[in-house]
């Protein structure tokens, strides 16, 4: 009998702008989507399907926004789509942290279970890149990470091949149970025709919440609030102001005391002196 075929996808902005002011991430207003990536493990996947006559379940974790990522999977050819709940404005800690890593991988590996072979997206710069690895840790399973190519061989191997340093390749043949993940250049996407998009318009999306159980639990710690603000430097230590009045206080926070300052001057001497006398004056200022 063939492998069930899972593919794990993750809902991406199409861009992400840096509030100048604030330092806060402002996603692009455009609808997010499955990332390149991810489009080519769901590619990969569907090739794999007809090979082996096989399913293939799509899986996320997030809001209910992400569910429009699963139906255009399903119009592209997955039959099955599965999303584990969490709330729009709730994480189990903040994008990247252990924690939120953590309880993704939790999440999918309980809505992927009953799937011998798992693909995923490579890369992630919140740290997702973590989550393929973390996947095959939960059931034990095989693992090839960051693949250029996966052609499939009998039900339930894929010849693979990766990238090494120094410009080596390294093939190899993964047998299931496994994980793999992708690079975006792997396969190139097909698209949905328009009868299939019409027909998925309102394709049914299981809803998982044992797996988000599972991935409280995984994560160790509760799904709740996290307030995410611009980073704030620590303010330095500084020596209380010299003066006796308050006047003379403001005046020496300000650099105005008449003696803080001395008038210009020029400086005729041999270099080694002149040298000597512009570096004196440099430690004098606070400079060195």
């Amino acid at each position: 009998m063939s492998p069930r075929i899972g593919v794990a996808l993750k809902l991406t902005p199409r861009r992400i702008d840096v509030d100048p002011l604030t330092g806060s991430l402002v996603p692009d207003r455009a609808p997010a989507a499955a990332s390149a990536a991810g489009l080519a493990a769901l590619e990969i996947a569907l090739q794999l399907r007809a090979a082996w006559r096989t399913t293939v379940t799509v899986a996320t974790m997030g809001p209910d926004a992400a569910e429009p990522m699963l139906r255009d999977a399903l119009a592209r050819g997955a039959d099955l789509a599965v999303r584990v709940p969490v709330a729009q404005d709730q994480r189990c800690g903040a994008p990247g942290l252990p924690s939120a890593i953590a309880a993704t991988a939790s999440g999918l590996a309980a809505a992927l279970a009953d799937c011998p072979v798992v693909l995923c997206g490579d890369g992630g710069r919140d740290g997702t890149g973590a989550v393929p690895a973390l996947l095959a840790a939960h059931h034990g399973r095989a693992q090839a990470l960051g693949l250029i190519r996966a052609e499939a061989g009998e039900p339930g191997v894929i010849h693979a091949e990766r990238r090494l340093d120094q410009g080596w390749r390294e093939r190899l043949r993964v047998h299931a149970p496994m994980v793999i993940s992708v690079e975006s250049a792997v396969a190139r996407p097909r698209r949905a025709t328009l009868a299939d998009v019409l027909a998925t318009r309102d394709g049914e999306v299981t809803v998982s919440h044992a797996a988000r159980a599972s991935a409280v639990a995984g994560a160790g710690c509760e799904l709740g609030s996290v307030a995410v603000a611009a980073y704030r430097p620590r303010a330095r230590a500084l020596p209380a102001p010299a003066g006796e009045s308050p006047l003379a206080r403001v005046r020496s926070l300000m650099g105005s005391a008449a003696d803080h300052r001395q008038p210009p001057r020029q400086v005729h001497d041999e270099p080694a002196e002149a040298a000597r006398q512009i570096l004196e004056q440099l430690r004098s200022w606070g400079y060195l």
